[in-house]
């Protein structure tokens, strides 16, 4: 990783107005245990990363999902979807302040296809290091046939 003092100095000026709450490896793990959380098919345990009033918005345009909402749409996705989602990252987390960006592969199977969404999911981090919102970003030319999805343990 580079230190801010190793940046030339208009970036450093750039990114030292940027105040953050939370620290990249805090905003990284977050990012990583979301999308083991989600391989376990753990719908509390996805929602315990959430703010009491996080909000998430899956695909971006769909209805908003907050607060107390969000178990329900965990564990409904997860019987849908044979009781888990497979989501592996893709690349490295991308990180402005309290905000977070990164790729996921996400494998399912429904209706007994084995299927393949790419998505692009932006969190915002609270100052308890709570995911305040997520926007996901995939649609339809995101989703493709697939391998069949593993479970983590």
């Amino acid at each position: 990783m580079t230190e801010l003092t190793s940046l030339p100095t208009p970036l450093k000026m750039l990114f030292g107005s940027i105040s953050a709450k939370n620290s990249p490896e805090h905003i990284r793990w977050a990012f990583q245990e979301y999308g083991d959380r989600m391989s376990k098919g753990d719908a509390q345990g996805i929602v315990d990363l959430f703010a009491p009033d996080g909000v998430i918005f899956d695909p971006v345009g769909s209805q908003e999902r907050r607060g107390k909402e969000l178990f329900d749409f965990f564990q409904g996705s997860f019987e849908a979807m044979g009781g888990f989602i497979e989501m592996r990252l893709e690349g490295e987390v991308r990180i402005a302040g309290d905000y977070g960006a990164a790729a996921f592969v996400a494998r399912m199977t429904i209706d007994g296809q084995d299927m393949i969404v790419e998505t692009l999911d932006v969190m915002k981090f609270d100052e308890n290091g709570k995911i305040a919102s997520t926007h996901n970003y995939w649609g339809a030319t995101n989703v493709k046939a697939g391998r069949k999805p593993e479970k983590l343990a």
